[in-house]
């Protein structure tokens, strides 16, 4: 099939059963794949050595037919002068040049990647260095040296940062080889780094420190709501948001996502979005009694609860990112030092524990993908045996031991 195209006509092709071609009337090489799938690529078609060959230019979607009209005169050119321009870029293309020139105007795009100004923020922070250097002459060698250095230079770099960076390079790579851009991944067997004790510390709410938390936020309610004859049944948003977070485990970034058509306060659970998930995957998170108690109090006051609003949106519009001033005032009111706003979790994690849960279920309700990363509140089960153990005593002052 050969017809004129036109951005128009390109965007307007639809899938079929098989894969089909369409040559291009302004370029006698020029075709384009439309797959099953719907993906359309450019190709160069020519012969050598006797045998009809086709040479991908690009994707459609970031490529306009006058970026593959040009494309291929130029690779005919190429082919003219006896080389082929994808081995000569594989062999000299530079880290900077591929971030830079090709993967952030991709990147950045929000079809194609939600975080991708962060992602491309990322990049350029971490490997800097690397920018004037040809990827087919990057080594594992090379990437485990700058990963090492990190580590010395700033001790309190986790584990899971560092296997952040290597997945955005990784992925930019393998993206670079899907555009033919490289021929190969030279970092494809450079390894994750073990994360799961890369964190140990398990920090929870004392007993005591649970009652001056609580005592501190309805103090802090007092104040606002001494100012505020009209409110509700909370001042504003930091009472319930701790709540819900000390009740159900969620991470700080997923609770402040959710909205109203995400919560079934009658069926009493939640979901929490994959597109809003560390582990990108949907969850289904049971609600306790408090937790529907403080969900159905600030409904009742919020002005906005139609199934797309936040359920604690910003004050200024939009979605809370955090509310890291107002947690650590009350940090202060409370006394309490050297507690995360993640360690909430951590928190009900615990007192799952210590109320018999098994520790698949903590896994559960933690949204943890690898019950490796839920192990670490194992050590809660001491309690739990010690105690135990303790109940086969028969008498606790007695020096004689039970035959």
């Amino acid at each position: 099939m050969k017809k004129q195209l036109t951005e128009n006509i390109v965007r307007g092709l639809k899938a079929e059963k098989k894969p089909y071609w369409i040559t291009d009337a302004g370029h006698v090489n020029l075709r384009l794949k439309i797959g099953i799938s719907g993906k359309k690529s450019w190709y160069y078609s020519y012969s050598a050595g006797g045998k009809d060959n086709s040479h991908k230019l690009g994707d459609a979607d970031i490529m306009t037919v006058t970026e593959a009209r040009n494309a291929a005169t130029k690779f005919k050119s190429d082919l003219l002068d006896g080389e082929l321009p994808s081995k000569k870029k594989a062999a000299t293309l530079t880290l900077g040049e591929l971030i830079e020139k090709h993967y952030a105007p991709w990147v950045t795009m929000p079809e194609n990647k939600k975080s991708g100004t962060e992602t491309l923020c990322m990049l350029r922070a971490q490997f800097e260095q690397f920018y004037n250097k040809a990827i087919s002459t990057l080594t594992v060698a090379d990437i485990e040296n700058w990963r090492s250095s990190r580590k010395r230079e700033e001790k309190k770099v986790k584990s899971s940062s560092l296997n952040r960076y290597r997945a955005a390079l990784l992925s930019m790579l393998n993206w670079a080889v899907e555009k033919q851009l490289i021929d190969v991944n030279p970092l494809q067997r450079f390894k994750r780094l073990d994360e799961y004790d890369s964190d140990p510390i398990v920090r929870y709410l004392t007993d005591d420190e649970w009652k001056r938390l609580m005592k501190a936020l309805d103090e802090r309610e007092k104040k606002l709501k001494a100012h505020q004859p009209n409110a509700g049944t909370f001042a504003d948003h930091l009472k319930p948001v701790v709540i819900i977070a000390l009740n159900t485990a969620l991470r700080r970034g997923s609770l402040l996502s959710l909205t109203w058509g995400d919560i079934d306060l009658d069926g009493k659970i939640f979901t929490v979005r994959a597109s809003t998930a560390k582990n990108k995957k949907t969850q289904r998170v049971p609600i306790n009694t408090e937790t529907q108690r403080a969900l159905q109090a600030w409904r009742d006051q919020s002005a906005d609860t139609s199934p797309d609003a936040y359920v604690f949106p910003s004050p200024k519009g939009g979605k809370m990112h955090d509310c890291r001033s107002a947690w650590d005032n009350l940090l202060k009111a409370a006394e309490i030092e050297n507690f995360r706003w993640h360690d909430m979790r951590h928190d009900a994690a615990t007192r799952l524990r210590r109320r018999g849960a098994a520790i698949d279920i903590v896994q559960k309700a933690l949204g943890h993908a690898d019950l490796r990363m839920t192990q670490r509140y194992a050590h809660i089960e001491e309690d739990i045996v010690r105690n135990a153990m303790e109940s086969l005593c028969e008498d606790g002052n007695s020096e004689t031991p039970r035959q």
